[in-house]
């Protein structure tokens, strides 16, 4: 993936402190994948970052970088927030506000 290659490859200096920089990062790698991978097994069909790109206040979101989206619609289930959280948020998609930006609109999974 890209984004970790990016991330991975940011560091430099001393090679003892690169190689453990490269363990921290291909730690949270495996992370996300394994969650990733679980949440698909639960019918999970994307997931966000639980950042400010969520209004709360409407129940909106604009997927700007999901770690993953197998195609989202109304009805689907997403993961707003990341592996090790403890602030994630299931929800299901309700709508979708397609104005200037796609939005899509959700309600809280019971």
């Amino acid at each position: 993936m890209k984004k970790w290659d990016d991330i991975r490859n940011s560091m430099s200096g001393n090679s003892d402190i690169i190689e453990v920089w490269k363990k921290v990062v291909d730690k949270h790698q495996n992370e996300e994948i394994e969650w990733i991978e679980n949440l698909r097994k639960q019918g999970y069909k994307a997931s966000h970052p639980n950042d400010g790109w969520v209004d709360r206040e409407n129940n909106k979101i604009h997927l700007v970088y999901p770690q993953f989206n197998d195609g989202i619609g109304v009805n689907d289930k997403l993961m707003i927030g990341s592996p090790n959280s403890d602030n994630n948020r299931p929800v299901r998609i309700t709508g979708i506000d397609e104005f200037a930006m796609t939005y899509y609109l959700f309600e809280d999974l019971e």
